[in-house]
């Protein structure tokens, strides 16, 4: 599959697959169920009739202990793709992944209780031990849902100083995912408040531009930084860029004039008409 010095041939791929498979290993099971789940048909689109047969396949290897296989094979009962009265089959398959040691499966069962709130299952499991030692391992998921736990107090006591402690990894995780730029905006929020840290408004200022940035476009950080320019708070005051960041505009460089709308933040809609209502932002013509 992989082009490591040779062509990328799926045919060949699954020959020597069926041949792993045929021998009873484990890797080639799961290797093989990873191979059917990433099919896509002639439009393009992932082939969701290969599913249930990649299932089987993680299947054969969950059963021979295979942790990889086991929270594969979970996910896909937890996301209805085996259909939607089949999601609660998830659980036994993340509890084996998670005690053998998968950061991805302990993540998850740490949240499952949310999802399942009265499966048997799931009462012996303490969720936040569970949140910790998939943090630890380094999971971003983790690191996130824990720390804004300790920031909520929601199933722990409110901890300003771990919450801070769980965010700032999380915003300097190395896994890339749209909860980076989540934790950059929380992250901010901290420094700009005093919670958890020395109050810090430049570092505040510095973390809201970089969430609202081309990587992420987090949408309240944009929100953020347009009242920012909008105020001169930290920035040249700006109309026009006050303007942009509310609407969450991405413009490309490859392409000049064509612009990507991202979802605003919150108030976002409310200071743009403020702003057009004031004729302040807005070219004439728009």
């Amino acid at each position: 599959i992989r082009s490591g010095g040779v062509a990328p041939n799926h045919e060949l791929a699954e020959k020597w697959m069926r041949r792993a498979v045929d021998l009873n290993s484990a890797e080639g099971q799961y290797q093989f169920g990873n191979l059917l789940y990433g099919e896509f048909d002639n439009e393009g689109h992932q082939d969701t009739t290969r599913f249930s047969d990649a299932a089987e396949w993680f299947r054969k290897a969950a059963e021979q202990g295979y942790a990889k296989a086991q929270y594969q094979l979970a996910q896909m009962y937890n996301t209805g793709e085996l259909g939607e009265e089949q999601r609660s089959n998830c659980i036994p398959w993340f509890l084996k992944a998670a005690e053998q040691g998968n950061a991805d499966a302990q993540a998850e069962v740490g949240q499952l209780s949310a999802l399942y709130p009265n499966n048997e299952q799931l009462k012996p499991v303490n969720n936040i031990e569970m949140l910790h030692k998939a943090a630890e391992s380094g999971n971003l998921k983790a690191q996130y849902e824990l720390a804004r736990r300790y920031q909520l107090g929601v199933g722990v006591p409110k901890d300003p100083v771990e919450a801070f402690k769980w965010m700032q990894r999380a915003a300097n995780n190395d896994t890339m995912s749209s909860w980076i730029g989540d934790a950059i905006y929380y992250l901010a929020l901290m420094y700009e408040k005093g919670e958890g840290v020395t109050q810090d408004i430049l570092e505040a200022h510095k973390l809201f531009l970089e969430a609202a940035g081309p990587a992420f476009q987090q949408p309240d950080a944009s929100f953020r930084v347009g009242q920012m320019y909008e105020k001169g708070d930290g920035v040249p005051q700006d109309d026009h860029e006050a303007a942009e960041f509310y609407s969450n505009i991405y413009h490309f460089p490859e392409h000049p004039g064509y612009e990507d709308y991202q979802t605003p933040g919150n108030g976002s809609v409310e200071a743009l008409f403020q702003l057009w209502a004031q004729g302040r932002g807005f070219p004439n013509d728009k």
